[in-house]
């Protein structure tokens, strides 16, 4: 169904592979559609979802896109260790999500479950436990099932950094 475009430190593989995903997770929307950039002359627009599972532990979706324009591609990018899908900057020379959102890509980033433990966390780290490579591996899975949900006629890359590359490539296989 996908195919996957991994980016790790300026190197650069390609692969194609299909996947078997098991029943789609209930995402809810936790901020509307809204315009956050313009670039290359066109209102670049967020919407994030967010999934909690029964642990109450959750993650997140961002779709950055030009809400206008029907879209060539979609990219799922798998940000690196202690990052996130959240916009960091409005400026596209500095972030590729908007520069290929302005092109008529519509990008979804990914926040891990690490993005919801406060930074001045304090207590008992032992619901981490069962934070595994293969658990994260799935939470990508389950986000992938709500990117089909919201269109699912579109090819969709993946793309992922640093240890996102890890994810990807394990999403893809």
């Amino acid at each position: 169904y996908f195919k996957i475009l991994m980016l790790s430190f300026g190197g650069l593989a390609a692969s194609a592979q299909g996947s078997e995903q098991p029943e789609s997770p209930v995402f809810e929307i936790f901020a509307p559609e809204k315009v956050v950039a313009s670039a290359a002359g066109k209102q670049i627009s967020a919407t994030e979802w967010r999934l909690t599972d029964i642990k109450g532990e959750t993650i997140g979706l961002h779709r950055y896109r030009v809400s206008s324009d029907v879209a060539r591609a979609q990219v799922f990018y798998l940000p690196g260790t202690n990052m996130n899908g959240v916009l960091k900057t409005s400026d596209e020379r500095n972030n590729l999500w908007l520069f290929l959102a302005a092109r008529g890509v519509t990008v979804f980033t990914l926040d891990y479950r690490t993005r919801f433990v406060g930074a001045d966390f304090n207590g008992d780290l032992s619901f981490m436990r069962d934070w595994t490579f293969a658990r994260f591996v799935m939470d990508a899975q389950n986000a992938v099932l709500q990117i089909k949900s919201t269109s699912a006629a579109v090819p969709l890359y993946v793309a992922g950094f640093s240890r996102g590359v890890s994810y990807a490539y394990a999403l893809a296989g």
